[in-house]
């Protein structure tokens, strides 16, 4: 239950956005280019504090997402729309290309089933790659390598830049971001919704649940128990810019049924990760 507020409920938003990262903020600045009453609630203390900026950045093409699920098609719709999205926005954007490499012969055949994939997510431009291609692109992968794919479209950009990027524009454009203000309740009204957060009351038209790695939590406000987010950390190490020549693609490794494995990537600011 909701707990009473000293404060009145605030003016009427047309829509409410929970959560301050890329996937919030590419939402505000999508609805402020129509004539709305917009917020965005965030629980820290800045845009992209969460895992907005601990990933590594990669705009995927939707080669590898499990065909006929909303991940592929919204993953492959994305893809072709990034680079225009980038150059508006005034942020970096790196189309150097993927490699996946097999060092087996068990690699190879599953490098093929990742090439059905891609075909049967419309992306027709993934190409074989023989032992010879792979070392002639790069030079220094491991020399057991028996060949692998190109992904020639995966590119890298900063997911960071990107989110503030989506946030400014939006608020030039009218929408207003709130930080240190995480929601705590949702309850119905006649109009919408009420969100309860430390401070206030807001009331919305609208809410959009983009919460990262809280939105179970948040869903769970409105008796929503439908999922459950299990976070899975991982590490990035980030090289001097001295071992930029190193590789010139993003490389991966070929996926297991438990793993994606270790990738290496540049980056748009002339590093490896």
């Amino acid at each position: 239950m909701m707990q009473a507020n000293e404060h009145a409920p605030s003016a009427l938003y047309d829509v409410v956005v929970i959560g301050g990262g890329i996937v919030g903020c590419a939402v505000l600045w999508e609805l402020a280019k129509y004539d709305l009453k917009l917020l965005l609630l965030e629980r820290g203390p800045d845009v992209a504090t969460g895992i907005s900026k601990a990933n590594s950045g990669i705009l995927h093409t939707g080669f590898d997402a499990p065909p006929g699920t909303l991940e592929a098609a919204l993953v492959t719709a994305a893809s072709h729309r990034f680079p225009d999205v980038c150059k508006l926005l005034d942020v970096p954007i790196r189309r150097c290309g993927a490699i996946m490499v097999a060092l087996n012969e068990e690699d190879l055949q599953a490098c093929e089933e990742v090439l059905e994939q891609a075909r049967a997510n419309g992306v027709h431009d993934v190409q074989r790659l023989s032992r010879a291609q792979l070392l002639e692109m790069e030079p220094n992968l491991n020399p057991c390598a028996v060949g692998g794919l190109l992904i020639p479209r995966e590119s890298v950009s900063c997911s960071v830049r990107l989110t503030i990027a989506y946030a400014e524009s939006a608020v030039l454009n009218g929408a207003e971001v709130s930080f240190n203000e995480p929601v705590l309740g949702l309850a119905p009204t006649p109009d919408g919704l009420l969100l309860q957060t430390p401070r206030r009351q807001v009331q919305a038209r609208f809410a959009v649940n983009a919460a990262g790695l809280y939105a179970d939590d948040v869903a769970r406000l409105v008796g929503d128990e439908s999922f459950r987010i299990t976070p899975r950390k991982g590490e990035f190490f980030v090289l001097d810019r001295h071992a930029s020549g190193i590789v010139s693609h993003i490389v991966l490794p070929v996926p297991t049924p438990t793993t994606k494995g270790i990738l290496v990537a540049p980056t748009v600011d002339g590093n490896l990760i």
